[in-house]
């Protein structure tokens, strides 16, 4: 028995059938990106859209924009729409994601000729935050220059959804640190909290995003080095309570439909269930 083993397999599997690129099979931070890849691209369900506020889409980007949102939000494939280097789990992936859990798609209406798994790169970007029922907008940034630090991106989440971000009490930020500075820190994987303003208080707040928490010294974000632990840690549990019962069986993990069983393979009888993640669904590139 080794359940560990079993959910470390399921989940290789999966990850083949989307397509990720990865080498080491037998690695924790290649379970953990693919983690957090399921927590990126979503479980392919309807969801609403809504805005941060304040925003205004560009009228020569709008019509594109809102297409594609109308096709994400009926479930539609994001994973076209990513960074190329998205599916490829050997390096850490997308800081900007890992830290502050926002999202950048290209705005392409062609696939890519370069690789027709993707779609045509374009200069500017359409970020936004993608959770399990909402596709929260943050607005359209160009490359150049660059956006993936701008303190403006929190400041409108705090404005419209500030329940998406913790507040550290009695904190503040003693130092000035400048863009350049941020993306090296960045690219460092340390973790730099950042300022809102209230508007209502009028005080100034130190935050940081509750779904990611910021980055680990690896490069992935906490939150999925925190869940992966978690699922290790039920596993062991149970593990130890089937050992202590000292029954005569081969057990094994299975996961159907986002449901994980745990199976006597002796007697093909169903010995208990287990909350571990929801796996999304398979978007073949």
């Amino acid at each position: 028995m080794d359940l560990i083993r079993d959910f470390k397999e399921i989940l290789l599997k999966h990850a083949r059938k989307q397509g990720l690129i990865f080498s080491d099979l037998d690695s924790d931070s290649t379970c953990i990106r693919i983690l957090s890849f399921n927590r990126k691209i979503g479980l392919g369900n309807k969801k609403k859209v809504s805005f941060a506020k304040g925003i205004r889409i560009p009228k020569e980007y709008k019509k594109r924009v809102y297409h594609i949102l109308e096709y994400l939000a009926d479930g539609g494939n994001i994973i076209p729409y990513l960074s190329k280097q998205s599916i490829n789990l050997n390096n850490p992936g997308d800081l900007m994601f890992n830290d502050w859990n926002i999202l950048h798609i290209h705005l392409g209406k062609r696939k890519d000729k370069k690789d027709s798994r993707f779609i045509e790169r374009t200069g500017e970007l359409l970020f936004l935050i993608n959770t399990e029922t909402e596709i929260k907008v943050l607005g359209v940034y160009d490359h150049k220059p660059s956006p993936w630090t701008r303190n403006e991106l929190l400041q409108r989440i705090y404005d419209t959804w500030p329940e998406m971000l913790g507040i550290i009490k009695g904190a503040k930020l003693n130092i000035s640190v400048t863009e350049v500075q941020k993306r090296k820190l960045r690219k460092s994987h340390i973790t730099l909290f950042e300022e809102v303003y209230d508007k209502k208080t009028r005080r100034t707040l130190l935050v940081h995003v509750k779904n990611a928490l910021g980055l680990v010294c690896s490069g992935e974000s906490t939150a999925d080095v925190l869940k992966y632990n978690d699922i290790i840690r039920v596993l062991r549990r149970m593990e130890m309570n089937l050992k202590k019962q000292e029954i005569d069986a081969v057990f094994r993990l299975h996961e159907s439909n986002g449901v994980w069983i745990v199976i006597d393979q002796n007697l093909r009888q169903l010995y208990g269930s287990i909350k571990l993640v929801k796996l999304n669904k398979v978007h073949k590139l």
